[in-house]
């Protein structure tokens, strides 16, 4: 895939954890489903 071979710091989620962690906040966003009742 695209970002499978590239250096540490060039990974997207390099970026997500310096902005979390200067921040001070985490969120563990998970896709959901929304069934009727």
């Amino acid at each position: 895939y695209k970002w499978d071979n590239n250096e540490h710091h060039l990974k997207p989620e390099t970026g997500l954890l310096a902005l979390r962690s200067g921040l001070g906040v985490f969120a563990n966003l998970r896709p959901a489903t929304v069934l009727p009742q």
